[in-house]
């Protein structure tokens, strides 16, 4: 379904709002917990034998195959813009845990995670972010491209003008996804700002050194 969902999105004009199983799916936070237990539970075996999260491949920027990026693109795509969407609709109140009452009765939340998981959650968008960057333009990391040279003679590409097309559907696909966290990103960071639930230095990543 993640999959069919995510075709709907990149369809123009198609957003969220316009799409009503999209726009249940929003609002919907134990959908949107389930979806992002997936994402972070999603593995691949390395040379070495071990298995590693998806996730964590993704932040370090490391080569993907093209069944992985295949299996968690879609669903990191359709997470990232349902949350966004979401976001829009739930006031500071509601998004920090603080009591609403209604006639007298407590209103059900709308938020799929605690200010706790927020800080994990975060985290690993802002890594993901970085870590995209190098699998969108690899020509900026030579190993990524040659890895995708290899996974595409794997299935049959041999000609440099199919490689080439290949190549670039597949960055394509890289700077999508890198759009949607970084405006979920974006959002979360906005919130920080206005209340900090992030310790200091949270947005800042060991991972790149800016000087």
């Amino acid at each position: 379904m993640a999959s069919i969902c995510h075709t709907f999105i990149l369809q123009p004009p198609m957003i969220v709002p316009k799409v009503r199983l999209l726009y249940s799916l929003a609002f919907n936070a134990r959908f949107l917990r389930h979806l992002w237990c997936l994402i972070s539970e999603m593995k691949t075996r390395m040379i070495t034998g071990s298995m590693v999260p998806l996730l964590q491949v993704i932040s370090r920027g490391s080569p993907m195959s093209l069944e992985d990026s295949s299996r968690i693109i879609p669903l990191f795509y359709l997470f990232s813009s349902l949350f966004s969407h979401s976001l829009i609709s739930i006031h500071d109140n509601e998004f920090f845990g603080d009591p609403i009452e209604v006639v007298g009765q407590r209103q059900s939340s709308m938020m799929p995670f605690t200010l706790e998981e927020l800080v994990t959650l975060s985290r690993c968008l802002r890594d993901a972010c970085l870590g995209i960057i190098k699998l969108a333009y690899p020509e900026t990391k030579p190993e990524v491209r040659e890895e995708y040279i290899a996974a595409f003679k794997s299935i049959g590409v041999t000609t440099n003008t199919e490689m080439q097309q290949c190549i670039q559907t597949e960055q394509k696909r890289w700077i999508q996804l890198f759009k949607v966290i970084t405006n979920l990103v974006k959002m979360l960071k906005s919130r920080d700002t206005r209340r900090n639930f992030c310790p200091p230095d949270h947005w800042l990543s060991l991972q790149e050194n800016i000087r």
